[in-house]
């Protein structure tokens, strides 16, 4: 005998779920392996300033996921000895993940559509928000600062390989149409 109570299966959060798993997923495969970030035989200074600039832009590319988790582990130190601040972290994050990070699609909101631009600034000035609600900026501030100078030093003595050269900016031209420069001359 079957039970009279049966759930029907509801497909908007099925679809919800869904579209969570694959972008977390398609995100996920972004990640450069820790192995090749943390390469220590690929860590020197630049002999230039113009090196220094082609490499932060490079690696920024490249590596932007894993600065990604970089900053929001500091970030999340930071707020380990405010409980309240690390709840309100959580329903923030949720909500861009809801809002933000999880859809395919434009959101609809009284019939209109917003565009991923509004979205991400009002979600942010969400954030602002609720950190300065909970009298966390200033912490939330010098570990932006410590997350920031992190990824900066990071990127900028990072060595690019030939696999690394392959991506970013450094493959748009090669060597024969770069043509001869010569700023003093």
């Amino acid at each position: 005998m079957s039970s009279p109570y049966t759930t029907a299966p509801n497909s908007e959060n099925e679809g919800f779920i869904s579209r969570t798993r694959d972008r977390t997923r398609s995100i996920i495969s972004g990640i450069q392996p820790w192995s090749h970030f943390i390469n220590l035989r690929s860590l020197s200074l630049p002999s230039s300033l113009s090196e220094a600039t082609n490499r932060v832009n490079t690696n920024l590319l490249i590596f932007q996921l894993n600065y990604a988790i970089i900053s929001l582990v500091i970030l999340f130190l930071s707020l380990l000895y405010h409980p309240i601040s690390i709840i309100v972290f959580l329903i923030v994050l949720i909500g861009w993940i809801s809002l933000y990070f999880s859809r395919d699609s434009p959101l609809i909101l009284f019939g209109y559509a917003v565009d991923d631009r509004v979205v991400a600034i009002f979600l942010s000035l969400f954030t602002m928000i609720a950190l300065i609600w909970t009298s966390v900026w200033l912490n939330v501030l010098v570990s932006l600062i410590i997350a920031s100078f992190v990824v900066i030093l990071h990127a900028t003595i990072r060595v690019l390989d030939d696999d690394d050269q392959e991506s970013g900016y450094t493959g748009l031209l090669d060597d024969r149409s770069r043509g001869n420069y010569n700023p003093f001359g």
